[in-house]
């Protein structure tokens, strides 16, 4: 069974590959190494929600694109199906405000 890892470089993979881009200039775009690109597009390696901005940027693909086929349980798959019906100059803004309500949750176990 593929997991989610696996498939979320699967769906990179292929945007960099729609994209024209090999790993070095995907990675040279992004600042990071060839390497990386490679770990994360063989799932040995994820990549955060704001990671995920840039790379959607690079790849010009919307953030929910790398999404799609993913399994989810249902309050994810409604929280990404919002996401997908925000418009991209405001997906910033949101990841921000998703980043610090998960921040709040760990600073509350602390």
């Amino acid at each position: 069974m593929t997991d989610n890892k696996t498939r979320m470089g699967e769906r990179i993979r292929q945007a960099r590959r729609e994209a024209g881009l090999t790993q070095v200039e995907l990675a040279k775009q992004l600042g990071i190494t060839q390497g990386m690109v490679s770990a994360v597009e063989n799932g040995q390696t994820t990549i955060d929600a704001h990671q995920l901005i840039e790379w959607s940027k690079a790849l010009q693909k919307p953030i929910t694109y790398f999404y799609i086929g993913l399994e989810f349980d249902d309050s994810r798959q409604r929280a990404i199906n919002a996401l997908s019906r925000i418009p991209q100059n405001q997906m910033g803004t949101v990841v921000k405000i998703l980043e610090s309500l998960g921040e709040d949750e760990i600073d509350e176990d602390t």
